[in-house]
């Protein structure tokens, strides 16, 4: 059996919080970060909770905020988005029943 799954709106629907959590978890678990950066886990959430925090855009002439997902075109919100569908992805694959989980997993 074969099957696929469609993402709508990635990017506006990315769980920020719960997002970066996952993050941190992966940054902290991951032992060879310091060989790629002089910035400690904290430092690198503190720039990506302050980057998601504060997306600003022009609508109808006004400035808004935008209040949930991440920014289309910001060069992070691929980032965001993909840690957001690997969590997403492990999850399903962890609490999939043995006879429906995939032989194969591809994106």
């Amino acid at each position: 059996m074969t099957g696929s799954h469609d993402v709508v709106a990635l990017f506006t629907n990315t769980l920020i919080p719960e997002t970066l959590n996952y993050i941190r978890g992966e940054l902290k678990n991951d032992v060879t970060v310091c060989n790629r950066t002089n910035l400690s886990v904290d430092d690198i959430m503190e720039l990506l909770e302050f980057i998601c925090s504060t997306i600003c855009f022009s609508f109808d002439g006004k400035i808004m905020q935008q209040k949930f997902g991440t920014a289309m075109g910001s060069p992070v919100s691929a980032v965001i988005a993909n840690f957001y569908m690997e969590k997403r992805e492990r999850k399903a694959l962890q609490t999939a029943p043995a006879e429906c989980r995939p032989k194969i997993w591809k994106r």
